[in-house]
Protein backbone atom coordinates (compact mmCIF):
# COMPACT_ATOMS: atom_id res chain seq x y z
CA UNK A 1 0.00 0.00 0.00
CA UNK A 2 1.34 3.30 -0.94
CA UNK A 3 1.18 6.17 1.08
CA UNK A 4 0.42 9.68 0.37
CA UNK A 5 3.76 11.63 1.20
CA UNK A 6 5.50 14.91 0.00
CA UNK A 7 6.94 13.62 -3.34
CA UNK A 8 10.20 13.33 -2.71
CA UNK A 9 9.28 10.47 0.17
CA UNK A 10 7.75 7.18 -1.20
CA UNK A 11 6.93 4.83 1.58
CA UNK A 12 5.21 1.16 0.75
CA UNK A 13 3.92 -0.80 3.64
CA UNK A 14 3.87 -4.88 2.67
CA UNK A 15 1.68 -5.41 6.21
CA UNK A 16 1.36 -3.71 9.88
CA UNK A 17 4.83 -3.81 10.82
CA UNK A 18 7.05 -4.05 7.83
CA UNK A 19 7.46 -1.79 4.57
CA UNK A 20 10.43 0.74 3.05
CA UNK A 21 10.53 3.75 2.87
CA UNK A 22 12.43 6.26 0.34
CA UNK A 23 13.35 9.89 0.39
CA UNK A 24 15.81 11.19 -2.67
CA UNK A 25 15.85 14.90 -3.73
CA UNK A 26 13.19 15.70 -6.96
CA UNK A 27 16.03 17.11 -8.83
CA UNK A 28 19.81 16.06 -8.64
CA UNK A 29 22.75 18.37 -10.35
CA UNK A 30 24.59 16.70 -12.80
CA UNK A 31 28.20 15.62 -11.99
CA UNK A 32 27.37 16.06 -8.26
CA UNK A 33 26.51 13.32 -5.65
CA UNK A 34 22.73 13.04 -5.09
CA UNK A 35 22.04 11.50 -1.40
CA UNK A 36 19.10 9.07 -1.37
CA UNK A 37 17.75 7.56 2.11
CA UNK A 38 16.22 4.31 1.56
CA UNK A 39 14.77 2.97 5.20
CA UNK A 40 13.78 -0.83 6.28
CA UNK A 41 10.95 -0.94 8.28
CA UNK A 42 10.04 -4.27 10.61
CA UNK A 43 12.45 -6.88 12.21
CA UNK A 44 15.95 -7.66 12.13
CA UNK A 45 15.10 -10.68 10.31
CA UNK A 46 13.34 -9.11 7.21
CA UNK A 47 14.47 -10.17 4.21
CA UNK A 48 17.54 -8.11 2.27
CA UNK A 49 15.39 -5.55 -0.46
CA UNK A 50 17.52 -5.23 -3.41
CA UNK A 51 16.84 -0.84 -4.60
CA UNK A 52 18.16 -0.19 -8.09
CA UNK A 53 18.51 3.65 -8.68
CA UNK A 54 17.94 5.42 -11.80
CA UNK A 55 18.40 9.10 -12.48
CA UNK A 56 17.16 9.84 -15.87
CA UNK A 57 18.39 13.14 -17.60
CA UNK A 58 15.17 15.11 -18.56
CA UNK A 59 15.67 16.41 -21.91
CA UNK A 60 13.86 17.89 -24.77
CA UNK A 61 15.02 15.28 -26.80
CA UNK A 62 12.86 12.23 -25.81
CA UNK A 63 14.94 9.76 -27.31
CA UNK A 64 18.49 10.12 -26.48
CA UNK A 65 18.33 10.19 -22.83
CA UNK A 66 21.30 9.90 -20.56
CA UNK A 67 20.41 7.06 -17.59
CA UNK A 68 23.00 6.73 -14.24
CA UNK A 69 21.69 3.29 -12.86
CA UNK A 70 23.50 2.14 -9.46
CA UNK A 71 22.30 -1.30 -7.37
CA UNK A 72 22.81 -1.79 -3.55
CA UNK A 73 21.31 -4.18 -1.23
CA UNK A 74 19.85 -2.94 1.87
CA UNK A 75 19.56 -4.87 5.11
CA UNK A 76 18.28 -4.79 8.55
CA UNK A 77 20.10 -4.74 11.47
Amino acid sequence: MLKKVPKNIIEVQFSQDRGFSVVAPELAVPGKTTAVLVTLHGPASLQPLNVTLKLVADSLDKTNRNVVETTAEIRGE
